[in-house]
């Protein structure tokens, strides 16, 4: 099994949530030996005011999160994911039964001063917390690409800030649709990348397209344009798949 753990922020219950799960399991979950959904809900001391998190109290939940996982595993509890919203951090696992597992947390829980833990199990076989819940919905999972790509960028000593050439892609199910999607998204500045119009037979949605606009990459700018684009293309069936750019450097000053 790949592990392929990340984040992406959202709102639970109409507070902010930050979302940390192993996205490597989606495709093999749910394993029929661990029906049983168990969670260990801990109170933090010192979140930010906003609920989330802070930095003063790090290194303990870091530290708690591997001993509850260290000390859950050799039951077979599987950890798949964490929520923190509301002051407490939320840790849900996997396992094939949750005969044991509140003693478990109990035990491991007295190590660490002044926290409390709530615990609870239920049987859940198809693994809907994991997938109804903390799975991202397709509009997260694009916050977690740009993220990804953004950081890349940045790695390379790029300030995100100098508008450059930026390319889009997409894909629609037939070329009404995709010519549909054309003339919504004009006003915005796209254009069409010369010999772009691609098709892809062995694709659901085999009608591709590549648009290109410059813009700065900074993060709240591409989650911006890339929601436009994936919202512009959702009447048409499209499905929006990326987005790529060009490293720009500051000059030197050497």
């Amino acid at each position: 099994m790949t592990d392929s753990w990340d984040f992406y922020f959202c709102h639970v219950d109409d507070a902010l949530a930050s979302i940390y799960l192993n996205l490597g399991i989606h495709e093999r979950a749910p394993e029929p030996g661990r029906p049983c959904l168990f969670w260990v809900w801990l109170q933090m001391l010192e979140p930010q005011p906003d609920g989330l998190s802070s930095s003063q109290e790090f290194e303990r939940l870091v530290a708690i999160e591997d001993a509850l996982t260290a000390a859950l595993t050799p039951s077979g509890a599987l950890l798949v994911g964490r929520s923190t919203t509301q002051g407490r951090r939320e840790f849900y696992y996997y396992a094939p039964s949750a005969d044991g597992l509140q003693a478990v947390v109990d035990r491991s829980l007295r190590a660490f001063r002044g926290y409390r833990a709530e615990t609870g199990a239920k049987h859940d076989p198809q693994w809907s917390q994991y997938f109804d819940f903390l799975y991202p919905a397709p509009a997260q999972q694009r916050q977690i690409d740009n993220r990804r790509t953004i950081e890349a960028i940045e790695k390379e000593g790029d300030t995100l800030v100098t508008p450059r050439p930026v390319s889009h892609f997409l894909y629609f199910p037939t070329t009404e649709a995709r010519t549909g999607f054309l003339d919504t998204i004009s006003p915005e500045g796209f254009r069409v990348v010369p010999g772009s119009l691609s098709t892809h037979s062995d694709q659901p949605r085999p009608y591709g397209v590549q648009l290109e606009r410059s813009d700065p990459v900074d993060w709240e700018s591409m989650n911006r344009i890339t929601g436009l684009l994936t919202e512009a293309a959702s009447p048409f069936e499209g499905d929006y798949d990326g987005w790529e750019a060009e490293v720009v450097k500051p000059p030197s000053t050497g």
